[in-house]
């Protein structure tokens, strides 16, 4: 099943997108299920043709052709995509070669050396940090000294087998180290996972 979307709202966020000003690209971009369907959009301006190949359609190069819908927008909407389904854009360029290039907008990627998207539902996240917004909004941050701990979550500890800490284990130690040291803030580099380690 393919559809194709006709939305006001997206047309204004794509608009904003182009421009430079758009802040909530993830919203639109990359995989996202829209009730029992899922719907892939990608940016890819000087592709001829772009399609989405993955465990839901066994990787056939003839299926799933997505529409060009805007400005180097591309969109399909397709049924029967599961979480945790493997995909990739297949995508033709002007000279007429096929490539396959893994969703820059992915919420989950597989774990090296594999470099696929992976479909994920985030429809359901809750935060849960109301208490911590709640206690930032009383402090006089003009008042209070500021001692900043940068750091990159994938190279800054692992386990001895080299496998990487999950966000929890990470979260334990690193509140245990910044303490420590006498830091009170810790500025994250980007938190996202990469097809490619040294990304």
């Amino acid at each position: 099943m393919e559809k194709i979307t006709n939305d006001f709202d997206l047309n204004k966020k794509i608009d904003s997108f182009l421009s430079g000003n758009c802040t909530d690209a993830y919203e639109f971009l990359g995989c996202h299920f829209k009730g029992k369907d899922c719907v892939f959009r990608v940016w890819a301006p000087h592709a001829k043709s772009v399609s989405v190949h993955g465990d839901f359609n066994n990787w056939d190069k003839k299926a799933s052709k997505m529409i060009h819908i805007k400005d180097g927008i591309w969109e399909i909407t397709l049924s029967d995509v599961k979480v945790y389904d493997n995909y990739k854009y297949y995508i033709e360029t002007q000279s007429g070669e096929y490539i396959y290039k893994t969703d820059p907008y992915s919420f989950h990627t597989c774990t090296r050396p594999e470099n696929a998207g992976k479909v994920y539902d985030m429809t359901n996240f809750k935060w849960t940090d109301n208490k911590y917004l709640k206690e930032k909004c009383k402090k006089n941050i003009f008042k209070s000294p500021v001692n900043i701990y940068e750091v990159h979550l994938g190279s800054w500890i692992k386990h001895p087998d080299g496998n990487y800490f999950t966000y929890e284990e990470t979260a334990k130690e690193l509140v245990k180290y910044v303490k420590k040291m006498g830091y009170t803030h810790i500025e994250l580099m980007p938190v996202t996972e990469y097809p490619f380690d040294p990304s």
